[in-house]
This record gives C-alpha cells, sequence and structure tokens, in this order.
C-alpha cells in the first residue's frame, strides 16, 4: 500500500511540474518549428482561416 501511495505523490509532482513549465516550453516549441519546419506553423489565434 505504501509503495502506491509513493508512486502517485510521485506521479502527481510530475504533473505539476510539467505544467509549471508548460508555457515556456510551448514557446520553445513554437520557435523551433518558425525555424526548422516553418510550412508546419499553427495559425495565430487571431488569424482563422475562412
Amino acid at each position: 500500500m505504501g509503495g502506491a501511495a509513493v508512486m502517485l505523490w510521485a506521479v502527481s509532482r510530475i504533473l505539476r511540474e510539467i505544467a509549471k513549465q508548460a508555457p515556456e516550453m510551448q514557446a520553445k516549441y513554437e520557435a523551433y518549428l518558425a525555424t526548422h519546419h516553418p510550412d508546419k506553423l499553427r495559425p495565430k489565434d487571431g488569424d482563422a482561416p475562412e
């Protein structure tokens, strides 16, 4: 029972850390795509295709 509790605690801690870093990682990914794969860039929120 204790092992399962430790595993759940570790998973929740990892997910919290990922959630904290999400905006920064998203910006880095967008910059990478712009540099290496400009054809795969997603449109910005205001640039919806019509």
